[in-house]
């Protein structure tokens, strides 16, 4: 009887270490494949409504790592805008957006030949003299993509930061914590190394 005592003690603090390792182990943050710090690009996308009686302005923030082109993060700003848009991808001097789908009316705005409106890149409310593919952003770089004529001013840097949509503030490259990890699993291997144990604690005790 002493013995059965001594093994349901022993096998009661067994699992107690097991429950405690286990919940250790689920809460412990693992981060996803090629997650990094990386940098924070604010993406602006801005265009004159159907009337033309103004303006308007969608922007993401688009966190990636370091040493990804504008191409790519305006990419990425699209889709978190759920903006429709035609490019050419590949060519010499890389991509080159043809249209972009007015959220408002579903018309696709490209080249105009004649009010010469197209749409221009501008990083840090400066027109670009490269392509998106070839610009390199730094953390805290505003990219927007105007449809406008050739020497128009891009969108004031600060309008299109605070434009920038709850919904959309954090990207691609997101952290998962333990909280995601199935504990369901995790209590049965606890439960089936103390149950082995304690049977094999019995049986020392047995012989």
């Amino acid at each position: 009887m002493n013995n059965l005592k001594y093994v349901a003690r022993r096998a009661v603090l067994l699992v107690l270490i097991l429950v405690v390792c286990a919940c250790a182990f689920v809460g412990v943050p693992t981060t996803a494949h090629g997650d990094s710090a990386g940098d924070t690009v604010t993406v602006g996308v801005s265009g004159p409504t159907a009337d033309g009686s103004s303006t308007w302005l969608l922007a993401a923030k688009v966190v990636t790592e370091d040493g990804t082109d504008g191409w790519t993060i305006s990419k990425e700003a699209f889709e978190q805008l759920s903006l429709s848009y035609e490019a050419q991808e590949g060519g010499e001097y890389g991509a080159y957006l043809e249209t972009i789908t007015r959220p408002e009316d579903g018309v696709a705005l490209g080249y105009d030949e004649t009010t010469g409106q197209y749409w221009q890149i501008f990083v840090n409310g400066t027109a670009s003299d490269m392509g998106a593919s070839s610009i390199m952003p730094t953390d805290g770089t505003v990219i927007e993509w105007k449809y406008s004529a050739y020497g128009d001013a891009a969108t004031d840097t600060a309008k299109i930061t605070a434009a920038v949509q709850a919904e959309a503030s954090t990207t691609t490259s997101t952290t998962s914590t333990g909280s995601n990890f199935p504990l369901g699993p995790v209590v049965m291997v606890v439960i089936v190394a103390a149950g082995v144990v304690c049977l094999l604690l019995v049986r020392k005790k047995q012989a």
